[in-house]
């Protein structure tokens, strides 16, 4: 049996409030015969509410600088501003062509590419 914190009361098993005092009893949550209570206290401290979104945030990133580096029109588009083309028409002809939404979009940083070497051209002159 427990007993009540605030009177020393002795509690009736499941008992919500003490029957002397009134006061609001803390038990234990039993689920499936395992106590709750002091299992997740490790989520209360400090340090774990800092930890937890940190860890989450960078597991977030990690998985978005995966796909984003492995992504055909990012390997492209850095073969090309590295002068590498023969490595931009290899990922253009083996991850590219044939995707209509892809080959627009490669079409569309080749047009920028362009438009950028005439405004370095035109201010040059």
């Amino acid at each position: 049996m427990n007993i009540c914190k605030n009177c020393g009361n002795e509690l009736r098993d499941g008992s919500v409030y003490c029957d002397k005092c009134g006061k609001k009893v803390l038990t234990d949550i039993p689920l499936q015969g395992k106590c709750l209570i002091g299992k997740f206290r490790f989520l209360k401290s400090k340090k774990t509410t800092i930890i937890i979104p940190i860890v989450v945030a960078l597991i977030i990133c990690a998985f978005f600088f995966i796909f984003y580096i492995n992504d055909p029109i990012f390997v492209c588009k850095n073969a090309i501003k590295n002068n590498n083309y023969y490595k931009a028409v290899s990922v253009y002809n083996e991850d590219i062509k044939g995707n209509k939404d892809k080959e627009n979009r490669v079409k569309e940083l080749l047009l920028d590419e362009i438009n950028n070497i005439k405004s370095q051209v035109q201010i040059s002159v």
